[in-house]
């Protein structure tokens, strides 16, 4: 037996001129990396803080050094161990090869001799590479800025063990800025090449596309967008890390038409994305994806396979599920 037909508000679609589509867009550095220890060890300082601009050489932090200077002290100690072997079989060589001269001993003896100081002469070159290489370590232990930048976040605090690579501050280098957006999946293939971008104070300025994520975010559904800007800025612009500017992203023309004002009631956002309730002439309701381009007061603009003058259900939408008759509320 079928149930009676749902008493709901139906509205009617039209079409509209299809405005610039606007999104919240982060000022974010153009290369941003993590800046680790080519060493490993305890993490004894921090010589800067989350928000300063360093210089590229500068010093940001230090590691406990007392480990990796024992290091070194063995290293010495093992090269001039190898250099007292050395100068022994350099010593032997010389008194075989009188002995040689004269008959005494075999040209077998006289071989080993020379074999013998190569070798020494040998462990001297690898323990001098372990004195480097340990002495290279030590300065490893000062973690120095690649470029001048800012730094953005601390990933490891003093006290902790840090791995050679473990990234431990997070930085902004060079001077070049971006902003930085989520489209929505149907910009994922599709993504506006130009834009205009307005900072906080009203500044407007033209973008242009750089690149984006090659897979949208499995949550958000989403897909992380790049603009840089077209022109060199003033240098009093201000390009605050972090900062929110606006983004208007232009319709496609062939998008144009396929956008239409329904009312914001008409909404329903209970699945993975929006959709409205298209209203068949026997009184079936049937979902219609959409793409919601601009929240009004009362309306909304949205994008997707609708019709000028189509019936939709404009208010209750939570009542709904396919097949759902309705019939128009009076």
């Amino acid at each position: 037996m079928r149930s009676e037909p749902l008493a709901l508000p139906i509205a009617t679609v039209r079409a509209v001129a299809a405005p610039a589509r606007t999104f919240a867009a982060t000022v974010r550095a153009r290369y941003e990396v993590g800046v680790a220890f080519q060493t490993s060890g305890r993490l004894l300082a921090r010589t800067v803080e989350a928000g300063a601009s360093v210089k590229k050489g500068a010093v940001l932090a230090r590691l406990d050094t007392r480990d990796l200077e024992a290091a070194l002290d063995a290293a010495k100690a093992q090269a001039q161990q190898a250099k007292a072997q050395w100068w022994l079989a350099q010593n032997e060589r010389k008194r075989v090869a009188a002995l040689f001269a004269k008959g005494f001993v075999g040209e077998q003896q006289w071989d080993r001799a020379k074999a013998s100081e190569q070798a020494a002469l040998e462990a001297v070159r690898a323990a001098e590479a372990q004195v480097r290489s340990a002495r290279l370590m030590v300065a490893h232990a000062e973690l120095k800025a690649p470029q001048d930048g800012v730094v953005l976040t601390w990933l490891a605090e003093p006290g902790q063990v840090v791995a050679p690579g473990q990234p431990v501050v997070h930085m902004a280098l060079g001077a070049e800025r971006e902003l930085e957006v989520a489209l929505p999946e149907s910009l994922a293939h599709d993504a506006p090449k130009e834009g205009v971008a307005e900072s906080p104070s009203g500044a407007r300025y033209v973008v242009v596309w750089r690149e984006q994520d090659g897979a949208l975010d499995p949550l958000s559904r989403t897909v992380r967008a790049r603009y840089r800007f077209a022109a060199f800025l003033p240098k009093d612009t201000a390009l605050v890390l972090g900062a929110v500017w606006r983004l208007a992203l232009p319709f496609a023309e062939a998008d144009a038409q396929r956008v239409w004002q329904v009312p914001a009631a008409a909404l329903d956002e209970r699945g993975s994305g929006a959709r409205v309730w298209r209203v068949a002439p026997d009184g079936q309701v049937t979902p219609v994806p959409v793409t919601v381009v601009h929240y009004g007061r009362h309306d909304a603009v949205v994008a997707g396979p609708l019709d000028e003058g189509a019936r939709i259900v404009a208010g209750g939408t939570h009542r709904l599920v396919p097949g759902v008759s309705v019939v128009e509320a009076r």
